[in-house]
Parts: structure tokens; sequence; C-alpha cells
């Protein structure tokens, strides 16, 4: 995604309100802006992580969500998560569910943030990764991710 695409402004009840360049988002925390998170599960009752590829200008090689995205100006929500899924990871034609939406800020930028789960079996060695936004993909119980990721037991 160039930083010169437009995203969406929406305010705290996730009403559009107008648009802004993607950079203008990234360094402006007064300018809600809407992002998918998708968590897949698979029949193990695991979670599928991404560790970000080591080219991404914020957090590179950080282990993130199943997979994550802008809206772009124009779209909706669904559609984005139907799009990230495929670039991201090769994943087509799965269930998806919408679980909530919060909003989610920093000192930089402020996040309307629409969680998805899905439903998706495939062996991890099976997705096909964007190299530019994925460098590796894990499934994880979820004592076991909780371990890894948030030193908790």
């Amino acid at each position: 995604m160039s930083e010169q695409e437009l995203l969406d402004l929406v305010n705290e009840n996730d009403e559009i309100v107008g648009s802004a360049p993607r950079f203008e988002c990234h360094s402006n925390p007064k300018l809600i802006h809407r992002v998918v998170h998708c968590w897949l599960v698979n029949a193990k009752g695991q979670f599928l992580w991404q560790q970000r590829s080591m080219l991404k200008k914020q957090a590179p090689c950080m282990w993130d969500m199943s997979c994550g995205g802008h809206v772009l100006s124009g779209t909706n929500p669904s559609k984005e998560l139907t799009r990230e899924l495929e670039e991201e990871l090769g994943v087509r034609d799965i269930k998806t569910i919408f679980v909530e939406k919060y909003i989610r800020g920093n000192k930089t930028q402020t996040e309307m943030v629409h969680l998805y789960f899905g439903y998706c079996n495939m062996n991890a060695n099976e997705f096909s990764l964007q190299k530019e936004e994925v460098e590796q993909v894990k499934w994880f119980d979820y004592h076991e991710a909780l371990t890894k990721f948030f030193n908790k037991e």
C-alpha cells in the first residue's frame, strides 16, 4: 500500500467524516482510520500467527495477528478483509465472522479496528505468503501463544 493512498476518516461511532492519505493518518492521532484484523483458527483450536516481514517499516519481524490491513477509502471492512487474506496469505473462500469494533491508538495514530475470526484448516506450509508483508506463519495452541508472546502461564 502506498503512503499516498486515501483512507476514510471516521468518528468514534465509525461514521465516515472525510479522507486523508495514509501518511497523514500515521502521523496524526486525531485522524481515526479503519483497519481490519483477523484471527484464523483451525480444527485443533489453534490460532495462526504471522511474523511480519523484515522489509516492514513498522515492527519488522514482530509476531502479529493472522492477517490485517488498512481499509481503503470508498470500500468496506469485510471487502478489505477478503483482499488482505488473499494478498498476504493466499487464502480464498473461507468463512469469516465479524466479532467487534473498537478504537486503538498511540502517540502517532488512531485506528478503528474491525475484528474478525475465520476458520481455516490449512497447514502452515500451504499458505502462499506475500514476502513484502509476511516472513512466516505458524499455528499456536492458546497456552503456547500466551507463554511465548505474553510471558504468562
